[in-house]
């Protein structure tokens, strides 16, 4: 399945090379709305731990608030993207006085390639994205040992994710366009590296891990 969306991704892109020229160029694009905060907040009103085989939080895996780079050259369509996300908690016994305290943070970089189509007002491209996702947890608790000392532990991923998109943008005016877009997103979930206390701990198993799902974002985008 991974090799079939990654050929799926080639020939959209392939596909259209001779698709009517569009206007060179660039500007900043801002993910508004995307499947990925509503999983979010579903789990978080619901209460949810949604996690792998692996124990890694699927939220982490694609940051929900993304920027984007458009930038068009012809038919061709170029578009750096960069989200990141943190969340850190603090609990407190309020006999003992002791915390526990974590956070989780990811950072997501990659780039989508395109082929454009232009209609009047409109934008219809199709290509594929691929990228990378670093995202890691710590947490600090009391030594079992020793209370009045705190123990931290970390755990850190990196994953990469492929897969063909095809979109649309309106130009609301000459500087900017609301668009859609849908996504068939194959992920590879990274081996985890563990350290407790500065140490690093080899993991009793080795476990492989991937998804393949829809996805579908909302992008408001203002060019120069």
């Amino acid at each position: 399945m991974k090799k079939l969306i990654v050929l799926v991704s080639a020939v959209m892109l392939l596909s259209g090379c001779g698709a009517a020229q569009a206007q060179d160029k660039m500007g900043i694009g801002l993910v508004i709305f995307d499947r990925d905060i509503v999983s979010v907040l579903v789990s978080q009103l619901a209460n949810l731990d949604l996690t792998t085989g692996g124990g890694m939080d699927l939220s982490l895996l694609l940051p929900p608030s993304k920027f984007m780079v458009p930038m068009t050259f012809g038919n061709l369509k170029i578009e750096p993207e960069v989200g990141w996300m943190k969340y850190s908690t603090t609990e407190k016994d309020n006999e003992t006085k002791l915390e526990v305290k974590g956070s989780s943070n990811a950072f997501k970089i990659g780039c989508g390639l395109f082929s454009v189509k232009s209609l009047k007002k409109t934008d219809i491209y199709f290509g594929g994205r691929g990228g990378i996702v670093m995202a890691s947890n710590s947490s600090t608790t009391p030594d079992p040992l020793d209370i009045r000392k705190s123990v931290e532990s970390s755990e850190s991923r990196t994953h990469w994710y492929v897969g063909p998109c095809f979109g649309g943008e309106y130009m609301i005016s000459d500087n900017f366009s609301f668009g859609g877009e849908a996504q068939l997103i194959y992920t590879k979930v990274g081996q985890p590296k563990y350290k407790s206390a500065g140490k690093e701990v080899k993991p009793l198993s080795e476990i492989s891990t991937s998804m393949i799902d829809t996805r579908y974002m909302f992008v408001f985008r203002w060019y120069k």
